[in-house]
This record gives C-alpha cells, structure tokens and sequence, in this order.
C-alpha cells in the first residue's frame, strides 16, 4: 500500500511538471523570476483585464504603472502580494468600479492615481488600510456620491483631488479627520449646496479650490478650519450671488482670493476683515456696482486687485472724502484706464491725517490698479508712477528722482544691494510708505531712515538680510506697521524697536532668530501683532512680553521653543489668539493663561507636551478653538478645562492610557470629541458626563478591551460613535440604550466574537453599523448577530465581509448563510480556540495578519482528531510522549527523498519549455514593458 502511494504521488509530481501546455493561459509565470523588479510600467497599451495572480511574485515592486489602457475591472486580489508598492498609477482607463477590498494590501501606498476613468461610486471602506496614503487623485470620473467617512482613515493624506466629477452633494463631515491635507479641490461637480459641518482641522492646507459648480451660497463657517490657507478660488459659480460676511473671517493667512466669475451683486463691508496677509484680490465679471467705502479698510498688504469689474466705483474714504478711485475697461490691463478723484495725495500735499490700515490699502491699491506713468515730472526707469505713488520691479539701481517727492514708494524683485541715507535724499520727508520685497538686499545702512519723519508703514521682506543697525527705526514714531519677515535675520539687539510708540503690527516670521531680548518689544505699548513664526527661537524671557496690553495676536509657530516661563503671558489681558503649535514644548505652567479671558484660539498641537496642569484652562470662558494633537499626554484630570466656548476638542494622537469620570463635564458646547489614536485602555462610565451637545465622539485606534455600561447614556445629541481598530471582545447589553437614533456605530476591525440580543436590539435605530474584520465564533451565539442582519440588510456596511474562520466545510461562509446545523457543528479555528481557553493574545491580532492575502477556497481539510479513542494511550509507541515510530519516520525519508528527485526532473522539463518560450517570444513584438 505504501508503494502505491509513493508512485500516485510521483505520478502528480510529473504531471505537474507540464508547466504550461499548449492552449493553457500561464500568465501566472509572466513575472515569475523578477522577485526583485522595483518598477514596471505598463502604460499605454491596451490591457483590458489583469488576471489574479499576475504580479504574485513581484514581492519587492515599488511603483505599477497602468494608465492608459482599457482596463474596466479589477479581481479583489490583484495587488495582494505588492506589500512594498508605494505608487499605483491606474489612470485614463475605463474602470466603473472598484472591489472594496482591492487596496487593502497596499498598507504602504503613498501615491494612488484614479484620474480620468469612469467611477461611479467609490465603496465604503475601500481606503481605510491606506495609513500612508499621500496623495489621491479622484479627478475627471463620474462619481455622484461620496459614502460618509470615505476620507476618514486616512491620516497622511496630503493631497486630494475630486474635480471634475458629478458630485451631487457631500456628506455631513466629508473631509474631517485629515490633519495633513495641503490641497483639497472638489471644482468642476454639479452639487447645490454644502453641508454646514464638511471640513474638519486642516492646519496644514495651503491650496482650495471651488469653482464651476451650481452653489448660490456658501455656509457661513466653510472655511473655519482652514486656517493656514493660502490660496483660495471661489469662482465661475454663475449661481452664487450671496456671500456670509463672515465666512473669510479665519483665513488670516490667505494671500491669493479669486471672486471671478460668479453673480455677486454686493459684498458686506466687513467680507474681507481679518485677511492680513492678503495680497492678491480677483473681481472680475460679476454683478458688482458698487463696493462700500472701506471694505479693504483691514487688508495691508493688499497689492494686486486684479480686473475690477467694468465701471466699477471703488471709494477709500480714508483718501478722500466722498471720493474715490474710478476704473473702467476690458479685462486687459492695456486697455485699461483708470483716473483718481479727489487724491488723499498729491506733489505738495502731505497724507492726511489717517488711520495705518485705511493708508495702507491705498498705497497698495492705487500701486497696483494704475498702469499709466505720469504725464509730468518724472518716473525712474522700471518703475510705474501715478502722481506720487510708485512701483519699481527688475531694477538694479535705486531709482533717482528729479522732481517727483514719491509718498509711497515699492520695490520688488530688485537686484539692489543695500539702502543708504542718500537713496533717500529730496524726498525721505514725504515718504508715508515704503516697501522692499523679493530682492537681493543684504545691508541697511545706519541712518537711511532718519528723514522718514511721516513714515507709517515699512516693510522689508524677502531680502537677504542677515542683522539691522540698533537704532534704524530710532525717528519711525509714526510707523504702525513694521514687516520684515522672509529674511535670514539672526538676532535682534534689544534696543531696535524702543522708539516704534505707534505701532500695531510686527512681522518678524521666517527669519533665523534663535532668541529674542527680553526688553526687545517693552515699548510696543500699542502694538496688537507680533508675529514670529517659523524662526529657530529655542526659549522666551519671562520679560518679553511685559506690558503689552493691546496685544491681540501672538504667533510662535515652528520655533523649537521648549518650555514657557511662568508669568510670561501676565500682561497679556486682550490677547485673542496664541499660536504655539509646532514647537518642542515640554511643560507648561499651571497659571500660564490666567489672564486671558479674551483668548479665543489656542494652538498647542504638535509638542511634546507630556501633562496639562489642573485648571491650565480654568478661565477662558471665550475659547472656541483648541488643538492638543499631537503631543505626549498620557493622562487628563477632571479640573483642566473650565466653562467656555469650545465647539472641537482634538486630542489624536496623544499617549493617554484612561479617561477618568467627569475630565470633559465644563466643555457642555462640545459637538465633537476626536480621542483616536491613542493608548487608551479603559474610559470611565462618567467621563463624558456633561457634553449635552457632543454629536461625535471618536475613539478609533486605541486598546479598549471592553466599554462600561452606561457610558454614552448622557449624551442627548449623539450622532456617530466611532471604536474601530480596538480590541473590543464584548460590548454590554444596554451600551446604546437611551441614545437618540444613532448615524453610525463603528466597530469594524475589534476582537468581537458575538452579540448579545440585547446589544442588537439597541443597535436598531442605527442607520449604518460596521462589523467587518472581528474574528467571529460560528457556534450557536453567532445566530442572534445573523438572525438581526437578515432582518436588517441595509444597516450593516460589507456585510459580505462578515464570515466565519474555521478549518472545516464553513470557511469563508458568509454569517447571512449560515445555517443552524453549521452552528451547531461549527469547529473554531485553532487561533478562535486558543483564545477561548485564556490566550493573552487578542483575538483580532491572531485571527488576521493586516496586509496578507487571504486563504485561496480550497477542499477543506477535517481536523485531525486530537482525543485519543477509549483506552488508547496519548504516547506513543517509543513511550515518550513526543515522538514517531520508527516506521514512520522511514516513510518520511523516503517520501522527502522522492520529492527532492522529483522536483530535479520538474526544473529541467520547465527550463527545456522555457527555452523554447522565449525563442517565440522574441519573434514577436511585445507591447508591455517591465522596467
């Protein structure tokens, strides 16, 4: 019998050996040797499907090409074995619709390339295993509707492209959850509105566009998180007529603004308050007769309004009395002209007696509206001069004035090198503004502004400066902005800026200063912003700030600050808005903000922050806007935050391990709580007592085991609970009981095995539920969990996704099919089983290995009997309990040796097929290339 069995075996071994017979399809063996191909590039062909199994062995493969061909479906499993891919590139095919499991291998995909198919719809869940996804571009398809939380597990995504799709509407908080996005376009779709709570925290957004779509107005808060965001398109929306006026009210940082386009018949005076950094303004083709008097009153740095629309009234009251600036025209600046009504300014005239900000947009304005060189006097070489304002651009002299006295006087892109006294000379008193931008200056000689007696703004930015004389601004009193950011600035002496009484605004942002003296801004009594992010600032006097208390606005983004001195912000009494975030803040002092009852934005994300003293935020009843994400924080108490305004609170990425009763109980206008992605391995029943208004609570990617009853029974208005990517192995019966009818109950990828009936019937008015990747137990407490499914089929998303692991008949049974004798003769798995009888590992991490593809359907196996009959001893023959018989273990030597002499003949009858393979192959003209 067991020569039989040895030659049956021989036998299928050389059967085997045929490779691949005429006729057959041995895709399988295309790549099969190029274990260590990195790239392969298949554009441009004309592929229509990609078998299973094609890039099986292409274990070190960093980068698939696929654009540009016909493909219009993808198996499940293609890219199961590319657990190294970092860039996929499936663009200009004809793919309609994706599996939701087809990416999930990818874990370290940075790039994901969909442009130009024909998707419709996109599955739920189809990226969450994408952690390192950077980019998705999802442009030129014909998507409709997005599946709530789409985008949400993705963490690292940096760009994300939806234009030109058929989006209809969005769902309620799209885009929350995406900390790192810097650009976001969704233009190009037909949608009518936007939801009120769509964008969540973007602190690194930078770029968005929104334009072409049927919008006719725009939420009031749209653009609250996207407080970095420097350009912004709201254009060729032929329906919008209406903007909130306070809907650019975050967006201090913004710099380029398009308005074109779009039916605006009337922008509120106070549109544009706030934008500081706004240099960049485009309002042509609307509807627009006029604009109201000061409506660029807070923009002072405005200096390109680009394309006014045809006669078009634009009035600056602080030049002039009922005068103002008439502009008339096409769309070409040629053919532009534009002349000035009753000038602030003029040859003779000295400014009038005015307000920095209002005399600021002029001089910007009027610098970049006019275009025609005055027809008297004269305008230097490479410079535009109407009456006495003057831009100069490309120059490499400083340019020399003969009878012009310029007031105002701007400098960009210049190749000069210095600025000296003489510069200056026959006009430095008639000077009430001047710039330097984006040149190649590196020194200011001592004295040059001396003259500069009506100077009230002055900017020097751009430029290679490196240090500035002690006492260059020591005549500037009238000066009340100071910009010299974007320099290479090192160090400041103490003394610079004593004489500035009058100023208001300080930009000192992006140089090289380490340290800052502790008297540098003791005379700024005036002063409302300083701005000194992005330098190399390690540590801050306690002195620096002392008596500043007009001070508003304090910036100390991407320094490398560790520590904050107690007292330091004492004097600080009308600050609203301190930004620390990015720094290396270890520890801060428990009466640090104690004074500022105004404060209404507070960013501390991204430090080190290891423990938040008790009461740290005990009086700010004003704050709106908190960010802690980020840091180090292990543990919260219950007295760290007090009564005040705070709508989102984002604590992700943090180390806290507990949630103790009441921590959260002053927050009670708190509509979101995002505590993922931390350690947390037990929460309190009464940690969230008191959030009468949280409609969101996140706890994903924590190590919760189990959950206490009655923890979210006091939270009236909750809408969606999020506890994915735990380690939940059973949930109490009257966990959701008492709650209003829920949105969505995440439990997705957990170590559940069953739930009770009592579980499931709470779960009844919720409208959507994630069960998938939880290591299910098929025995009879399963058939609850499948009986509530069938009578629910809409509620549980990949429903499909739920089956049942075990080594019998019912591996891979779907839980819907699952029959009452399946459960009753259900074997578990030996994973199931070991964690049933007290394995300390969870059930989730034994059950499934993340990114490995999964078992191909086979004939199953039964499992090997592991109690012996009656009376037969465990041990065997030899007595010890452990080893074979001596037959058997001859067998073994022979069967190992068999196989070793089969797989010789198997390797040879290949290689003598390959051989002549590849004299086909060569005749002919391949299309694909693997490079």
């Amino acid at each position: 019998m067991c020569v039989f069995l040895l030659f049956l075996l021989f036998g299928e071994l050389l059967n085997s050996a045929t490779c691949c017979p005429d006729g057959c399809n041995c895709h399988e063996k295309v790549f099969g040797n190029l274990t260590g191909l990195r790239q392969l590039l298949l554009s441009g062909n004309e592929l229509e499907t990609i078998p299973p199994g094609l890039f099986d062995g292409l274990l070190q493969l960093d980068l698939l090409d696929l654009s540009s061909n016909r493909l219009a479906y993808l198996d499940e499993n293609v890219f199961w074995n590319l657990d190294n891919l970092t860039v996929l590139d499936l663009g200009k095919n004809s793919l309609r619709q994706l599996p939701v499991s087809v990416f999930s291998p990818l874990a370290k995909l940075h790039s994901l390339r969909l442009y130009f198919n024909q998707l419709e719809s996109l599955r739920p869940g189809i990226f969450d295993n994408m952690t390192e996804l950077l980019e998705l571009d999802l442009f030129q398809n014909n998507i409709s509707q997005l599946a709530p939380r789409l985008f949400w597990n993705i963490p690292k995504l940096e760009k994300l492209t939806l234009s030109r799709n058929q989006l209809q509407t969005f769902p309620h908080q799209s885009f929350y959850y995406l900390p790192r996005i810097t650009f976001l376009s969704i233009y190009v779709n037909p949608f009518t509105f936007l939801p009120d709570q769509l964008i969540g925290h973007m602190p690194a957004l930078k770029e968005f566009y929104l334009y072409e779509t049927e919008l006719d107005t725009l939420p009031d808060h749209l653009f609250c998180n996207m407080t970095t965001l420097e350009n912004l398109s709201v254009s060729f929306n032929k329906k919008l007529r209406h903007l909130p006026k306070n809907i650019f009210s975050c967006l201090s940082s913004l710099s380029r603004l398009k308005l074109e386009a779009n039916s605006l018949e009337f922008l509120h005076r106070d549109l544009f308050s706030g934008m500081i950094n706004l240099d960049t303004l485009i309002l042509s083709f609307n509807n627009l007769r006029t604009l109201p008097n000061d409506i660029f009153r807070n923009i002072p740095r405005l200096a390109n309004l680009q394309n006014v629309p045809e006669r078009l009234t634009v009035s600056f009251p602080s030049c002039s009395k009922g005068g103002g600036l008439h502009c008339a025209g096409s769309s070409e600046w040629s053919d532009w002209s534009c002349t000035q009504l009753n000038p602030c300014f003029s040859q003779s005239q000295r400014p009038c007696n005015t307000s920095f900000m209002d005399l600021a947009v002029c001089i910007y304005m009027l610098l970049s509206v006019f275009t025609v060189d005055i027809a008297f006097g004269d305008c230097p070489d490479g410079c535009k001069c109407s009456d006495s304002k003057v831009l100069c651009q490309n120059i490499s002299e400083f340019p020399r004035f003969i009878s012009l006295a310029p007031s105002n006087l701007y400098i960009a892109n210049a190749n000069i090198s210095s600025l000296n006294p003489s510069d200056f000379e026959g006009f430095a008193e008639a000077l009430s503004m001047f710039a330097v931008k984006d040149s190649a200056m590196v020194e200011v000689l001592p004295s040059t502004f001396d003259k500069m007696l009506n100077l009230v703004a002055l900017g020097l930015s751009g430029t290679e400066l490196q240090s500035l004389p002690d006492a260059l601004f020591q005549n500037l009193g009238n000066v009340r902005s100071l910009t010299l950011s974007k320099n290479k600035i090192v160090v400041l002496t103490p003394n610079l800026f004593s004489a500035l009484r009058n100023l208001q605004y300080l930009d000192l942002s992006r140089n090289l200063l380490a340290s800052v003296p502790g008297e540098a801004f003791n005379q700024l009594m005036h002063v409302q912003t300083i701005n000194l992010a992005m330098n190399n600032i390690a540590e801050l006097s306690g002195e620096v700030f002392r008596g500043l208390g007009e001070l508003k606005f304090l910036r100390l983004t991407g320094n490398a600050i560790r520590e904050i001195p107690a007292g330091c912000f004492n004097d600080l009494v009308n600050l609203e808005e301190v930004s620390l975030q990015d720094n290396q803040i270890e520890h801060l002092p428990g009466h640090l903000f104690s004074s500022q009852q105004k404060l209404k934005k507070l960013y501390l994300s991204n430090n080190r922050i290891s423990l938040l003293p008790q009461g740290i935020f005990l009086n700010l009843p004003n704050l709106a806007q908190i960010s802690l994400f980020e840091n180090h924080l292990s543990s919260l108490s219950s007295g760290v935050f007090g009564p005040m305004a705070l709508q989102e609170l984002w604590l992700y990425d943090n180390r806290l391990t507990h949630l103790e009763d009441g921590v959260f109980s002053n927050l009670t206008n708190l509509r979101l709580l995002v505590l993922s992605r931390n350690q947390i391995g037990s929460v309190s029943a009464g940690a969230f007592r008191g959030l009468v208004e949280l409609g969101e609570v996140s706890l994903h990617t924590n190590l919760l085991v189990s959950l206490e009853e009655g923890i979210f029974n006091s939270l009236p208005k909750l809408a969606n609970i999020s506890l994915e990517h735990n380690l939940i192995r059973s949930l109490p019966g009257n966990l959701f009981h008492g709650l209003p009818p829920l949105w969505e109950v995440d439990l997705h990828n957990n170590s559940l095995q069953s739930l009770s009936q009592e579980v499931l019937d709470s779960l009844d008015t919720v409208k959507n539920v994630k069960l998938a990747m939880n290591p299910w137990r098929c025995n009879l407490d399963i058939l609850p969990l499948r009986d509530w499914m069938k009578g629910h089929p809409s509620k549980v998303q990949n429903a499909s996704q739920l089956t049942c692991p075990s080594r019998d008949s019912l591996t891979h049974t779907k839980l819907t099919d699952l029959s009452d004798e399946d459960a009753t003769a259900w074997v578990p798995p030996p994973s199931t089983a070991s964690v049933s009888s007290g394995d300390s590992v969870p059930p989730t991490e034994m059950w499934r290995r993340p990114h490995t593809r999964p078992p191909k359907k086979s004939t199953p196996i039964a499992p090997a009997a592991t109690t012996p009959p009656p009376g037969q001893d465990n041990s065997n023959a030899d007595g010890d309990g452990e080893g074979l018989s001596q037959d058997a273990k001859i067998i073994i030597i022979v069967l190992v040796c068999i196989a070793i002499i089969a797989t010789v003949i198997i390797c040879w009858v290949c290689c003598r097929r390959r051989r002549r393979a590849g004299r086909d192959l060569r005749r002919q003209a391949g299309k694909n290339s693997a490079i």
